[in-house]
């Protein structure tokens, strides 16, 4: 609803329409919530090597990086998924955006590219967290700067710009 109050109230942001930046703002949205839905267990990770707990993964069959990112899905983001693309799906039947085949491959593509970049960061986070035994305030930041991968990274100015295209891929992620 903010949206398309959004939409009917301005004309544009920057050299992006009001349609393309709902359709920029549904993907950021999407990406969020499923890095959301799956790499959960990073936020109680530095519990368990505070506690030693993580030495019992170690020796187990299931691949304790895997088990760390994955560990404690959010069951409530996968309840809001649902509804979350139901809207979705109805906002973006009332914009006026071209869609074809070959938009769909390439942004099936760039959407495969977004998770990986998402995993790469949550591995960082998790890395962090094996040397320093903390991962709350390294987290929280990537979850600031990730806010900011709700707006296209070209309407910031440099050297915001380049740090969230090539120091954290957070630009290119959402973009």
């Amino acid at each position: 609803v903010v949206l398309l109050l959004i939409k009917n109230a301005t004309k544009g942001f920057g050299q992006y329409t009001t349609d393309q930046m709902i359709v920029f703002f549904l993907v950021y949205q999407l990406i969020d919530t499923i890095g959301q839905i799956f790499y959960r267990g990073v936020y109680t990770f530095s519990n368990l090597i505070k506690s030693g707990e993580f030495d019992l993964f170690l020796s187990k069959p299931l691949n304790p990086l895997f088990w760390a990112l994955t560990g404690s899905p959010d069951i409530n983001d996968v309840v809001f998924l649902v509804p979350n693309l139901i809207v979705s799906g109805i906002v973006f039947s009332q914009l006026d955006v071209v869609v074809t085949t070959s938009s769909l491959l390439l942004f099936a593509a760039l959407l495969l590219n977004s998770f990986l970049i998402v995993t790469a960061l949550h591995i960082v986070v998790l890395t962090i967290g094996v040397i320093t035994t903390e991962v709350d305030g390294v987290i929280w930041m990537y979850r600031d700067l990730s806010r900011l991968g709700s707006f296209p990274a070209s309407i910031y100015k440099e050297p915001l710009k380049f740090t969230l295209f090539f120091i954290i891929p957070i630009g290119m992620m959402m973009t």
